[in-house]
């Protein structure tokens, strides 16, 4: 009976091992792609390099190029977003105006919080300001 006891007790401090192990993972990767998500653009560029390096094998030189056509490839991406901005701004604020024809008076306050807390949200914007914030992340 206490043999029996001990193992039930090693399983459950494994099994108790294991969720928190599975929950730390899963935070971590959570917050990694979070980070992308909200426009960091290092954060995806260091995604980008790894996955590389890690099929090419690439030396110390080629991961500093890499990471300089990288910087350089969102820095121009930036630019030519920013010329197009008037034109999407106003196709963002049609669609944002259809959205709510179809929600209903309790549905618009939570529209409205989501709108302000996550980035497909900010692309409902109402000014280009923040439209621009949304889609080039800020610069270093």
């Amino acid at each position: 009976m206490k043999w029996g006891r001990g193992v039930a007790g090693v399983l459950a401090v494994f099994a108790v091992g294991m969720a928190f192990g599975w929950l730390a993972a899963h935070a971590a990767y959570k917050k990694k792609v979070d980070n992308m998500l909200k426009g960091a653009p290092e954060a995806f560029q260091e995604v980008i390099v790894k996955r590389l390096n890690k099929k090419l094998k690439l030396d110390r030189e080629q991961e500093n190029q890499l990471r300089a056509i990288l910087r350089e490839t969102h820095d121009q991406m930036s630019e030519a977003r920013e010329e197009v901005t008037p034109e999407t701004q106003e196709i963002l604020r049609e669609a944002k105006d259809r959205v709510k024809k179809i929600l209903r008076p309790d549905q618009m306050n939570t529209f409205e919080k989501m709108a302000a807390e996550n980035r497909a949200g900010r692309l409902f914007a109402d000014d280009a300001e923040t439209v621009a914030a949304s889609t080039a992340p800020p610069r270093p």
